[in-house]
């Protein structure tokens, strides 16, 4: 069976790794940023550290598609996953082999924002997410980290474009950080996709540019 890797399809895959730790800091000591993951060994390394994090074979099994998917075409660039940012962790992955039927181009930049995970702050943070005005009133400490993370990357992307994804707590993170971008910035962005993010009052008023 084919998969039918349309650009949203491949924004959640994207999406999905982010919850992974590919900075050294996880169980295995991996570090997979910078590497070809084509090479059969950190093809492997790769799938380890997707193990770890899922701990279930057949959930493994069933994304195995994907996951080949991703090892052939992209390329891990850096994570963020400081503790002392209060649980953020944001993703840069590079696209570096053409992807068939696919706008996206050799060489663009992809921004993901980890989502909420099982933790007290997190929860609190989604919480405060729904009922307060987080547009003109940052409610977390996330909030500032991710919008730097995103202009260090739009300072090395070149003439590349910079998608952004999210889910979740990420999702509000990726929608956040593009409103506060210059104009400048926002020339560079490809496209902002968010899987069930949490939303901001606020953003029934944000009118997107167009090229």
């Amino acid at each position: 069976m084919s998969l039918n890797y349309t650009n949203q399809y491949i924004q959640s895959i994207l999406s999905f790794l982010d919850y992974v730790t590919f900075n050294g800091k996880n169980e295995l000591n991996v570090d997979l940023r910078g590497l070809d993951l084509t090479e059969p060994n950190n093809k492997i390394l790769f799938n380890d550290a997707i193990m770890n994090y899922m701990k279930n074979e057949k959930e493994y099994n069933k994304m195995k598609a994907s996951l080949d998917f991703f090892t052939d075409h992209f390329l891990i660039v850096n994570q963020n996953t400081a503790a002392n940012y209060n649980g953020f962790s944001g993703t840069t992955y590079q696209l570096v082999n053409p992807i068939e039927d696919s706008k996206y181009e050799v060489g663009e930049f992809f921004v993901s924002y980890r989502g909420t995970e099982d933790s007290y702050g997190d929860y609190l943070t989604d919480l405060k997410l729904t009922f307060f005005d987080t547009l003109t009133n940052p409610i977390t400490s996330q909030e500032p980290v991710a919008l730097d993370y995103l202009k260090n990357v739009l300072s090395i992307s070149g003439n590349n474009k910079v998608n952004i994804s999210g889910h979740s707590l990420g999702g509000y993170l990726a929608a956040r950080s593009y409103y506060h971008l210059s104009l400048i910035e926002l020339e560079k962005i490809g496209e902002v996709s968010t899987f069930n993010g949490a939303g901001s009052v606020s953003y029934t008023h944000l009118t997107l540019p167009t090229n």
